[in-house]
C-alpha cells in the first residue's frame, strides 16, 4: 500500500521524495498530451518548436485510435511521420501506459496485427501507448542501445534540476537487424535490464560488454560509452548539448502541471534513444527508477549518485524536542468535534422528567 505524505503538515525541514501529480512527467501519454500542447502554443517557426517534438510521433489507445489508423495508412504509402523509416517499412511499437521493465512491449507492422494481439487497440481503464520506431539507432559494434539518465528535481515553480553526469547505456544483446523474421526478438529490440538478463546470466552478451570494468551485465557506464563513441569519430560534447535540451523540454512543459512545494524533491530516470543522425529521442521517463546494486558497476555509480542527491538536497538540521514541542502543540490545538446541546425531542424519557 503507497503511503502518501500529508503535503500541508510538513515541517520547513522535513523532505518528501516525491512530487504530488508527479505522473505528468512520468505517464507516456501525460507527456505526449503536454508536448503537443506546446507544439501548439509556440506553433512550428518558433526557434525552440524542435525542443517540442523529441518523442516519436505518439499516439493513445484507444482515445486516438482513428487517427493513429490514418498516421499508420499514410506511413505505409510513404508520408512520413516524425521517424523516417527505411522503405517498405511500417514499424511501430506499443507500451502500456503505467508498465515499465520492457513488460508488454511488443512490435507491430500493421493495424490488424495490433488489433489481433493480445490488449488490442486497449481500453478506456488500459491504455496503450503506439509509437513511430525508430529503426537507425545509434549503434556500438552492431549493438542498440538507450540511456538512463538521473535527473533530481528540487523544484518545479521555479524549475531547478541537477541531470548527474555519470548514468548507464544500456545495451541489447542481440546484434540488430531489421529482419522480419527478427522484428519479435526482445533480446535485439529492447535494451531493459530485466528483458536481457537471462542472456547475460548465459554470458551471451558482446566483447565489450564482457570486457567492462566495473561489470555491468548488459550496462556500460556513460564514461565507457564516451570512450567507445569517439573510436566512432562521435563528439560526446555535442550529443550531450541535445540531451540536456530534450531534458529540459520535459521539464519545461510538465511545469504548470505539478504543483510546487518546498518539501519535495524528486529523481527521475529518463530513458532516451540516440539515432544515428544525432538526434535524441525521449522513450520515458521513470518514477523511483531502480536503485538495485545488482552489478559491480551499478555499485560504483547509484551510491555515489545517491549521494550527492542528498547533499543537494541537504535537508535543514532540526531539534528533535523542539519537533515534539510542535507536534504536540499542533495535537492539542485542534479542534474537538462539538458535542450536540440540548434539544427538543432530544434524549430519553428520563432525562425529561
Amino acid at each position: 500500500v503507497k503511503m502518501r505524505a500529508p503535503m500541508g503538515d510538513l515541517l520547513s525541514w522535513q523532505r518528501v521524495n516525491h512530487f504530488p501529480e508527479a505522473k505528468q512527467l512520468t505517464r507516456k501519454d501525460l507527456l505526449k498530451r503536454h508536448m503537443v500542447r506546446h507544439q501548439i502554443m509556440h506553433g512550428s517557426n518558433s526557434r525552440v518548436a524542435h525542443l517540442f517534438c523529441c518523442l516519436p510521433t505518439t499516439f493513445v489507445l484507444p482515445k486516438e485510435g482513428p487517427v493513429f489508423t490514418e498516421a499508420f495508412h499514410k506511413a505505409a504509402y510513404g508520408v512520413e511521420c516524425s521517424v523516417t523509416q527505411p522503405k517498405g517499412l511500417n514499424l511501430w511499437i506499443v507500451k502500456p501506459v503505467g508498465q515499465s521493465r520492457g513488460r508488454g512491449i511488443k512490435l507491430v507492422r500493421s493495424a490488424r496485427q495490433l488489433a489481433d494481439s493480445p490488449g488490442g487497440f486497449g481500453t478506456p481503464d488500459d491504455s496503450l501507448v503506439v509509437q513511430r520506431y525508430v529503426t537507425n539507432p545509434m549503434m556500438v559494434q552492431g549493438y542498440k542501445f538507450d540511456l538512463r539518465l538521473y535527473v533530481l528535481v528540487t523544484s518545479f515553480t521555479p524549475l531547478e534540476a541537477w541531470l548527474c553526469q555519470e548514468g548507464f547505456a544500456r545495451f541489447a544483446t542481440a546484434p540488430f537487424t531489421l529482419d522480419e523474421a527478427q522484428l519479435e526478438n526482445r533480446h535485439m529490440h529492447l535494451t531493459n535490464s530485466s528483458v536481457q538478463k537471462s542472456r547475460v546470466e548465459r554470458g551471451e552478451v558482446p566483447d565489450f560488454l564482457k570486457k567492462a570494468h566495473p561489470a555491468g551485465g548488459s550496462k556500460l557506464s556513460l564514461t565507457a560509452l564516451q570512450r567507445l563513441l569517439e573510436l566512432q569519430q562521435v563528439d560526446w560534447s555535442v550529443l550531450w548539448e541535445k540531451i540536456v535540451e530534450v531534458v529540459l523540454a520535459c521539464l519545461f512543459v510538465v511545469q504548470d502541471a505539478i504543483p510546487s512545494n518546498p518539501n519535495a524533491f524528486e529523481l527521475f530516470g529518463f530513458d532516451v534513444l540516440i539515432d544515428d543522425h544525432g538526434c535524441v529521442w525521449v522513450l520515458e521517463v521513470n518514477s523511483s527508477p531502480s536503485f538495485s546494486l545488482d552489478t559491480p558497476l551499478d555499485r560504483s555509480i547509484k551510491p555515489r549518485m545517491i549521494r550527492d542527491a542528498v547533499a543537494i538536497v541537504d535537508p535543514l538540521p532540526f531539534d528533535r524536542a523542539a519537533l515534539q514541542e510542535v507536534l504536540a502543540a499542533r495535537t492539542a490545538n485542534k479542534p474537538r468535534a462539538a458535542r450536540p446541546g440540548p434539544r427538543f425531542m432530544a434524549g430519553s424519557a428520563a432525562d425529561e422528567r
